[in-house]
């Protein structure tokens, strides 16, 4: 038992050191050029990071500063260090406002955001965030490379944000506070109005109408919802409990 007690300490220690596939003590000594190469060419992320880092330490005034900016930012994301990448990202949208590679890096602003969408319960901050930067990118470069998939992305975020203002109104429907419930459907009709969510928003507002002795008000959400999804169970749901 000993003798295996006597490895585990080198094991250890191998356990947590870190492969290169650089020279990192020769990278002081590279130009700006073979640092932008090597950290394009390597397949280990953490290396990559290391020679574009080195990029701004050592020739912060380099054209190939703006470009390592964005390559850092990927390269976190990858490794899931979502601070780093948001703050060499945003760094780089500051300082360069109108480079190239600006829609670029608003779209990857937007993923690390998407990648941490929480679920419908809990606090949507990074999803408001994603959406922003998504909504960014679409509005001031429409016709970039990037605007497909981050439309995609967004139909996601506005169905994902709509459930968890649904979720909130249901909440409050259920302990009959009809106002507060009410804002949130609102909210989810006035912003998020193409999801599926806000379908049913229609027949529980007119829901909170009626248990408010608010029939006038809830014929003319009726109205609203059999214009624009006449054909749904919501609206056949709302036919019925206006019945009643």
């Amino acid at each position: 038992m000993r003798k295996y007690l006597f490895y585990l300490p080198v094991i250890l220690l191998c356990t947590g050191c870190r492969q290169h596939d650089i020279d990192i003590k020769k990278l002081p000594d590279k130009s700006p050029e073979e640092l932008y190469k090597i950290g394009s060419k390597t397949k280990k992320t953490h290396d990559a990071v290391l020679a574009f880092e080195e990029i701004e330490k050592s020739y912060p005034y380099s054209n190939f500063v703006p470009d390592s900016q964005v390559e850092i930012g990927k390269c976190y994301f990858k490794m899931k260090k979502y601070e780093d990448a948001v703050s060499a990202l945003d760094s780089f949208v500051m300082l360069n406002p109108t480079h190239a590679r600006v829609p670029e890096a608003l779209y990857l602003l937007g993923c690390i955001y998407f990648a941490q969408m929480p679920i419908v319960k809990r606090d949507q901050e990074n999803s408001v965030r994603a959406l922003e930067y998504f909504s960014e990118l679409k509005n001031r470069y429409p016709n970039s490379e990037f605007v497909s998939d981050a439309y995609v992305k967004m139909k996601v975020l506005y169905q994902h944000l709509a459930l968890h203002e649904f979720r909130v109104g249901m909440y409050y429907q259920k302990h009959k506070n009809f106002p507060a419930a009410i804002s949130r459907y609102n909210t989810i009709i006035e912003s998020y109005p193409g999801t599926e969510t806000a379908q049913e928003t229609y027949l529980r507002l007119i829901e909170c109408y009626l248990s408010m002795d608010l029939r006038d008000e809830a014929l003319v959400v009726n109205k609203v919802l059999q214009l624009k999804h006449k054909n749904t169970k919501w609206a056949e749901y709302a036919t019925k409990t206006l019945r009643k």
